[in-house]
């Protein structure tokens, strides 16, 4: 996907009115699904995975077809975490990501991703924060997300 108009969505997944939004604004991107949620987002400065899993299989999911190689991958300058579920939080394919990235977790998560990590560069934020990464904003917004019944309710 390149040069095409962005569609606006509020931090709530509401459409942002059209008259109220810059209709000129492009921006050249490429996105890469890597696999269950993990996503190679790459635009004009700014490289970023989304929670990262490089395995075969994690508990009952497998993976159909081959598992990325992370040395393959461009250098994400951001990681994100969505959340602390061990398919979106896996410290084994969080260690194989390339380069030093900034990795972004919801609150409470950062004692767990240091822990279990080499030393990357982890910062919490809330709903609602922005994190400025080069020229680009990254909103902080609620991970929206089943759970089984009768746990409790994450954080993030």
């Amino acid at each position: 996907m390149a040069g095409g108009p962005v569609h606006r969505v509020s931090a709530d997944g509401d459409d942002v009115d059209a008259a109220a939004a810059d209709a000129s604004l492009t921006v050249s991107l490429t996105l890469h699904w890597l696999g269950h949620s993990t996503v190679l987002l790459q635009l004009p400065g700014l490289v970023v995975l989304t929670d990262p899993l490089f395995r075969k299989r994690l508990g009952p999911l497998r993976r159909h077809g081959p598992v990325p190689d992370p040395a393959s991958l461009p250098i994400p300058d951001v990681v994100l975490l969505s959340h602390a579920h061990p398919d979106h939080f896996d410290a084994h394919s969080l260690r194989r990501v390339p380069g030093q990235p900034l990795v972004l977790v919801p609150r409470g998560m950062a004692p767990s991703v240091h822990r279990t990590t080499r030393g990357l560069t982890v910062r919490e934020v809330r709903i609602g924060e922005v994190v400025e990464v080069g020229d680009w904003s990254i909103h902080a917004v609620r991970a929206r997300h089943w759970r089984w019944p009768f746990t409790p309710r994450a954080r993030s």
